[in-house]
């Protein structure tokens, strides 16, 4: 049976933001905002699933980012976006909110974010949250890839994400 997971980060959706660049040492680093953020959403998926092991093999990742509709919108255009029939189409770009969740959850759903498929969309609605669902994909022959991570889950037999932090 395929295990399905529900996530849903409140707040408006933020994306994945650029590495930064520290002149001095000459090293790129991952901005603290971004940081704090993939290290919350990973501490909400522990806390829902305490007793989840890691997917090693592919896992279908949609996501539905909501945006709350801005003030000068038309009374017209407001009640699309309460129905869901607006999209958002500003920033941030879809795929950086992609990237912000697959990087969370990377380590702590699934072995590696190479894993994943799938991806979201941006509408208008209300509370601004971003709504996860994974769902392990099986039934499928399993790949070089697929063997490569399973051994190596088996070999460390922790959540490295667990002990890193």
């Amino acid at each position: 049976m395929a295990r399905k997971f529900h996530l849903s980060i409140p707040g408006t959706p933020k994306g994945k933001e650029r590495p930064r660049f520290n002149p001095r040492t000459r090293r790129a680093y991952t901005p603290s905002n971004t940081v704090e953020l993939e290290l919350w959403i990973a501490a909400e998926f522990r806390r829902k699933y305490p007793d989840h092991r890691l997917l090693t093999g592919p896992v279908m990742v949609r996501f539905q980012a909501i945006f709350e509709s801005p003030k000068a919108m038309s009374a017209a255009a407001r009640q699309a976006a309460q129905e869901g029939l607006l999209f958002h189409t500003g920033k941030p770009d879809k795929e950086n909110i992609e990237k912000l969740i697959w990087d969370a959850l990377t380590g702590v759903c699934w072995v590696d974010d190479g894993q994943c498929q799938g991806g979201g969309t941006k509408r208008y609605g209300f509370p601004a949250r971003v709504d996860v669902t994974i769902e392990e994909l099986e039934g499928l022959p399993e790949t070089p890839s697929d063997q490569r991570r399973r051994k190596k889950q088996q070999q460390q037999g922790f959540n490295f994400r667990e002990n890193v932090r």
